[in-house]
């Protein structure tokens, strides 16, 4: 990786044992290959990924804080899938593409309604797992219900009712505006702030805040 990018993932995973001799190399930029008794110069950006919060684990005492800052010069924390439905459409198309598979509309609109929890990699392992199950198969609604890892929560009316009763007015106007425009849009978050005419960050937030 000399000159380039040296990708580590899940670092939050790394022993603490190791995390010291990671630590050592990233401050001296040198390594010392196992057996050899010279070192070797490094000259490569890191970038890091993990699932875990590390701030939590460094309240633990199994995250050292000296990596954790020494790593952190620039932090990117990427959407949730179910915040960028918008791109949905592609990924499952990609995948699919890639797997060979097929999903009726109905097990499409079903997909949709999950929270993916697992973001795009559970997507990805739906596909897959679908592809070994059901080969050369249309996969329908009843069938996508078997392949996710937990049943989607249906909402009834009164909980609608009682998540929102709470609301002042004004916020709740807002919040069946947002609701109607997502509906209307079939959950593409960008037109929808288009037509509300705010930004798609506002949007990521009012829906957070309304539970939407």
């Amino acid at each position: 990786a000399r000159g380039g990018t040296l990708f580590l993932d899940e670092i939050g995973d790394l022993s603490y044992t190791l995390q010291a001799k990671l630590l050592r190399a990233l401050e001296n930029n040198e390594i010392r290959p196992v057996g050899s008794d010279k070192t070797i110069q490094t000259d490569v950006r890191i970038i890091a990924a993990t699932h875990q919060n590390l701030l939590e684990k460094i309240k633990e005492g199994s995250f050292r804080f000296d990596l954790y800052y020494r790593l952190n010069v620039i932090q990117v924390t990427p959407p949730d899938l179910i915040n960028r439905m918008e791109d949905f459409d592609l990924l499952l198309g990609e995948f699919c593409r890639h797997y060979r598979v097929r999903f009726n509309f109905n097990g499409i609109s079903l997909l949709k309604k999950y929270s993916w929890p697992g973001n795009i990699r559970e997507l990805k392992n739906l596909i897959a797992r679908a592809s070994a199950l059901y080969p050369s198969q249309q996969i329908t609604e009843s069938l996508v219900e078997k392949l996710l890892d937990k049943p989607i929560k249906k909402n009834t009316d009164e909980e609608t009712q009682e998540n929102t009763s709470t609301l002042p007015v004004i916020k709740e106007i807002e919040r069946q505006m947002i609701i109607k425009r997502l509906k209307v849009n079939k959950g593409n978050q960008r037109l929808t702030a288009n037509d509300l005419g705010m930004p798609k960050s506002t949007l990521h937030d009012r829906l957070k805040y309304y539970d939407i």
